[in-house]
């Protein structure tokens, strides 16, 4: 097939494209070793004499080799054929989290384990001392409806690498990048926290927390102004997940959580009651959520107030009798 390495085709077959972009082409194509599907990924032909797309590329390969987890889709080789660079990963079935998000705001039990299995993920690639630098629904493919995994490491940015930004070019999509890196700052695990709210919150709401006509105006609401609660536009997500939310949206790092781990571990509660009793509960309906001990307790006041009633009673009529 046209655009396939030609000195990759003894090792693998490919069957259809995936998807192009500009930074690079995704093929699905079979295994000669093992008989698998896998996604071969090449660099496009205008980036192969740009250093830096080089760079960038064989960097993405490094960083997806050294990670294992069942949310992190890990590379299985890569290198350079005919000065074309090139990685593979296993084939992963399913839609991208954007094709899920783009019908609506999801469920919400559904949205947190998605949350905190992304958080999960992220821990682990922190640990390595990796910031992926670009989350959002388009880099997240969803094999099932509640596990998602981990695409495109192309921005990712680790301690020991030789990769380096431009000064002054905020890396990531712009929708998702925390505050601080347009205040110059560089990426961290917090940032990578904000970007995973933001996503969050669109999973919850169905639309970004300071959705604006335009990217520059969203920015600018971002800097200047607090994210609406989740809470008040879905009214059923319980305090505990839309302050969690909020948590992971405040507009400086110091605020946010101090990891993922209590990110995730934070969401896993959230999840455990994920929605809360609507507004409109009935007293019958609460009283009767109560623990029966609970329940019983007014009952044993009853005496009391027989005991003040009756007193009352005497005192009225010593009073009249004066």
């Amino acid at each position: 097939m046209s655009g396939f390495p030609q000195l990759l085709l003894d090792r693998y077959v490919p069957a259809r494209v995936l998807g192009v972009g500009s930074f690079a082409t995704v093929w699905q194509a079979r295994s000669v070793a093992s008989g698998r599907d896998v996604a071969v990924k090449v660099l496009s032909e205008e980036h192969v004499d740009d250093p830096d797309a080089v760079a960038r590329f064989l960097h993405e390969a490094r960083v997806g080799a050294r990670l294992r987890h069942p949310g992190i889709v890990p590379v299985l080789e890569h290198g350079v054929v005919d000065q074309v660079p090139y990685l593979v990963t296993p084939w992963i079935a399913g839609a991208t989290l954007r094709q899920l998000v783009v019908r609506g705001a999801l469920p919400v039990r559904q949205a947190l384990v998605i949350g905190m299995r992304l958080a999960s993920a992220l821990s682990e690639i922190h640990r390595h001392g990796i910031v992926h630098r670009d989350l959002k629904p388009e880099n997240i493919l969803m094999p099932e409806p509640d596990c998602p995994v981990l695409l495109d490491f192309g921005f990712a940015k680790s301690a020991d690498s030789a990769l380096v930004t431009r000064r002054g070019i905020v890396v990531g999509t712009a929708g998702y990048v925390a505050p601080e890196l347009f205040e110059g700052s560089g990426a961290s695990s917090a940032s990578d926290q904000y970007s995973l709210g933001v996503v969050l919150y669109e999973l919850v709401v169905g639309s970004r927390p300071f959705a604006r006509v335009s990217p520059a105006d969203e920015v600018v609401a971002r800097m200047t102004e607090p994210p609406v609660p989740p809470a008040r536009l879905r009214p059923e997500l319980s305090p505990l997940a839309s302050d969690t939310l909020l948590r992971m949206l405040a507009r400086r790092p110091r605020d946010r959580f101090g990891d993922l781990d209590r990110v995730s571990r934070a969401l896993a509660q959230a999840a455990r009651r994920p929605s809360q009793l609507p507004a409109s509960a009935s007293t019958d309906t609460l009283r009767l959520s109560l623990p029966a001990r609970a329940a019983r307790r007014p009952l044993r006041s009853l005496p009391w107030v027989l005991f003040l009633m009756g007193v009352s009673a005497l005192i009225l009529s010593l009073a009249g009798l004066r």
